[in-house]
C-alpha cells in the first residue's frame, strides 16, 4: 500500500511538473483587440498639430516569433480643419500679384481604413520561453499598406495609403497586451479636404502633383489593448 501511495504522489509530482514547463513554453499566435486614436492631418490648408481630431479601430495581430509580425487594420479615423492660419487663395490662376484674393474654409471628413502593417520588435517579445530572452516590453518599428477611403463630400476618394511609424508593447498579464504607437500615412490623393466646399482644397495653389509629391497625409496616435489567442506548444530544445 505503501509502495501504491508513492508512485501515485510521484506521478502527481511529474504530471504537475510537465504541466508547469508547458505552461512556460506556451505561447500563442495571434491577438485580437482594438483602442482609441489622436488624428492629425498634414494637408495643404493644415500644418502638422495645427487640428486634433478622434478615431480608433480594431487589430488582429500574427505572431510568427517573438522578434516578427503582421498586423491587419480596420480604422475609422475622422479629420477636420480650417484655413484661417494659411493662405489660400480663392482663385489660384487670378493672376495678381499677391497670388490671388484671400479665402478662409472649413471642412470635415471621415476615413476608413484598411491595411496590413509588418512589425519587428527591438527585442524578443513575451513571458516565455525564459531562456531566449525574450522581454515584456519592447519598442518596434512598422511599415504597411493600405487603402483609404475619405467619406462624406460631393464623393468617395479612396488612395493608397503608406503608414511607417515606432511604438512600444507591454505584456500587461500572461495573455494581454498593451501598445502605443506613434505613426505617419502617406497617401496617393490630394483631395483629403475635398468635401464639397468652396474654394476647392484638391489644388487650392494650382500646384499639381505627381506620385507622392504634395500628397495629403495623416499622423495617428493610438493605444491599444490586445488578447492572446490560438496557443501553440514547443520543444524545449527548439
Amino acid at each position: 500500500m505503501n509502495r501504491f501511495r508513492i508512485l501515485v504522489a510521484t506521478l502527481a509530482v511529474a504530471v504537475a511538473a510537465t504541466m508547469r514547463a508547458q505552461s512556460d513554453l506556451l505561447e500563442y499566435r495571434w491577438e485580437i483587440g482594438g483602442g482609441p486614436a489622436l488624428v492629425f492631418p498634414i494637408t495643404d490648408g493644415v500644418s502638422f498639430m495645427q487640428s486634433v481630431n478622434l478615431g480608433g479601430g480594431l487589430v488582429a495581430r500574427r505572431n510568427f516569433n517573438p522578434r516578427m509580425g503582421l498586423r491587419m487594420n480596420l480604422s475609422l479615423l475622422h479629420a477636420s480643419g480650417n484655413t484661417r492660419s494659411t493662405f489660400i487663395p480663392a482663385d489660384p490662376g487670378s493672376g495678381t500679384p499677391e497670388g490671388g484674393v484671400y479665402a478662409s474654409r472649413s471642412w470635415s471628413r471621415n476615413m476608413l481604413e484598411m491595411g496590413c502593417v509588418g512589425e519587428l520588435n527591438f527585442w524578443g517579445y513575451g513571458e516565455g520561453p525564459r531562456y531566449k530572452g525574450n522581454k515584456r516590453l519592447t519598442p518596434y518599428i512598422l511599415l504597411g499598406v493600405g487603402v483609404m477611403m475619405a467619406l462624406g463630400g460631393e464623393k468617395t476618394d479612396v488612395a493608397l495609403a503608406l503608414p511607417v511609424g515606432l511604438g512600444v508593447k507591454y505584456k500587461v498579464a500572461k495573455r494581454l497586451n498593451l501598445g502605443f504607437e506613434w505613426r505617419f500615412t502617406f497617401t496617393t490623393t490630394d483631395r483629403l479636404e475635398e468635401d464639397g466646399g468652396k474654394p476647392s482644397l484638391a489644388d487650392p495653389y494650382g500646384v499639381k502633383s505627381e506620385g507622392l509629391k504634395n500628397k495629403d497625409q495623416y499622423s495617428t496616435m493610438m493605444v491599444t489593448l490586445t488578447y492572446d489567442i490560438s496557443p501553440k506548444y514547443r520543444k524545449c530544445n527548439n
